[in-house]
């Protein structure tokens, strides 16, 4: 199991209590799980510097979606606008309701999808 079931798992028992901000975080944080295992899986610049500054910052994780969407799967960085999108609108500001992120749920799924696919074919 990858560490991003687990959040999406928790974001559904939020959509279904009508929490919308917490599950948008748990969406957003289960989006940026996808994109460093992607990252990592294919060993990208974004990966290499992420492990050298001992950290992820968030620009880095929209870098590796565009470099992932031209290596991997061209869907990945719309997927991460819609990660970002929950993250910043969702979570920070508030503004969704739980109609909304249900919405934007099935990108966040295809993205774990994705993930998921090319870590198994790869040997993860």
């Amino acid at each position: 199991m990858f560490e991003f079931d687990e959040y999406l798992k928790e974001a559904k028992k939020y959509i279904e209590k009508g929490d919308a901000v917490q599950a948008s975080e748990k969406l957003y944080k289960c989006g940026e799980e996808a994109i460093k295992l992607l990252a990592e899986t294919f060993d990208i610049e974004e990966n290499k510097k992420a492990k050298e500054m001992g950290r992820w910052y968030t620009p880095m994780l929209g870098n590796a979606a565009i470099r992932l969407s031209k290596i991997v799967d061209s869907r990945i960085f719309a997927f991460w606008k819609t990660v970002y999108y929950l993250h910043c609108e969702g979570f920070h500001e508030r503004h969704l309701d739980v109609e909304n992120v249900k919405e934007n749920l099935k990108d966040v799924e295809e993205l774990v999808e994705i993930a998921k696919k090319y870590k198994n074919e790869k040997g993860g």
